[in-house]
């Protein structure tokens, strides 16, 4: 179960801005920054993981630099749970599909998609309609999207 923001303290709410800025940075590192003790850092992030709040660190990929610039937002309409099994087995065919995520009333989700142009992406979304899903439509094209991180809601309160 996951914690509301208001269930850190200003010391987690600053050490989860850093780690969503680089989750690679070390300990010492961390410490540095926020004027903590290393020992501190390790146990604030340690409860984090704990609670749920640190669910797990990654690599964010950009897709330009693999030849594939465009990202395209396709909405799957009307998502049971054979459209999320049939999701997972695309996922393991078609190798553009890079995320997939459910919208708020859970009745639909966002697929995200990368292309190496106009062309690409079509082909993408046509193998994608071809595949046991309701009701596809391109949201958006995105051209060499941004992947930013921005703390939001962990920036030191005012």
């Amino acid at each position: 179960m996951t914690s509301p923001p208001d269930a850190l303290d200003e010391d987690e709410r600053q050490l989860l801005a850093a780690l969503v800025q680089d989750a690679q940075r070390t300990g010492v590192s961390l410490a540095r920054e926020l004027h903590l003790s290393e020992t501190t850092v390790r146990r604030h992030i340690q409860r984090m993981e704990e609670a749920g709040i640190i669910t797990g660190y990654g690599a964010r990929v950009d897709y330009s630099r693999i030849g594939l610039p465009l990202q395209g937002l396709i909405q799957v309409g009307h998502v049971g749970a054979a459209d999320l099994n049939a999701v997972k087995e695309i996922a393991r065919r078609v190798p553009e599909l890079v995320a997939a995520t459910r919208e708020v009333d859970r009745s639909a989700l966002l697929l995200r998609v990368a292309a190496r142009d106009p062309t690409h992406l079509m082909d993408v979304t046509h193998r994608l309609q071809r595949a046991p899903l309701t009701a596809l439509k391109v949201l958006t094209v995105l051209n060499r999207p941004s992947e930013s991180r921005w703390p939001g809601l962990l920036s030191p309160s005012r």
